[in-house]
């Protein structure tokens, strides 16, 4: 089984393999107002621009939640 580390991440100990199928733990609604606070506290990089709103990329996150402490309009939750 191929397991490849999250790299770059201070801290971060999260493991993932290419056979475990992975859902995404948090979704962006359509309260997002793009101010851009979660993609700066995104460690993982998995926060990304979308029209009309914010998308998180399921493959990239880590679930560790600080997008949800970060926004300000509390427009991210678990799915």
């Amino acid at each position: 089984m191929e397991r490849k580390r999250l790299a770059g991440v201070r801290g971060v100990e999260n493991y993932r393999t290419r056979q475990e199928e992975y859902k995404m733990a948090y979704v962006i609604s359509d309260e997002c107002t793009m101010c851009g606070t979660c993609v700066e506290t995104c460690p993982s990089e998995a926060i990304k621009e979308g029209d009309p709103k914010y998308v998180i990329d399921p493959e990239l996150c880590v679930d560790c939640a600080s997008c949800v402490d970060a926004c300000p309009v509390d427009a991210i939750s678990e799915e």
